[in-house]
């Protein structure tokens, strides 16, 4: 986990584990992060395996940051390794505080193909 963890949310990085996370997200929003990650995965099994590191999945939603206040955070993942049978091993994930340019509840998931393949 990246340092700069704490000028968005404000927690320190050895204090973050996926847990703790996921215990910050707005509770209206739990939903929205679950079946994002579900689609996801879904989508993914569907994929021959080895386009599974052509496409990057977004999403956004708010989590409370170390003062108490929501923060909508846009994620944005992609898989960099996979193993034969496509189980994931590593991704990278990066989220970024949007706020200031997105203030409704509403989320928007996209699915976004690399290297020439489709988007959703």
């Amino acid at each position: 986990m990246s340092e700069s963890v704490k000028d968005i949310l404000g927690y320190a990085s050895e204090d973050i584990n996926a847990a703790f996370l996921l215990s910050k997200i707005h509770p209206k929003d739990h939903h929205i992060f679950l079946n994002s990650e579900n689609i996801f995965s879904e989508f993914l099994s569907k994929v021959p395996i080895q386009k599974i590191t052509k496409y990057k999945f977004s999403f956004d939603y708010r989590i409370q940051n170390s003062q108490g206040l929501y923060v909508r955070v846009l994620q944005q993942s992609v898989v960099l390794q996979h193993d034969d049978e496509g189980k994931i091993g590593t991704t990278l994930v990066i989220h970024t505080d949007i706020s200031r340019i997105k203030s409704d509840e509403t989320s928007k998931l996209s699915i976004i193909g690399l290297d020439g393949e489709p988007s959703f």
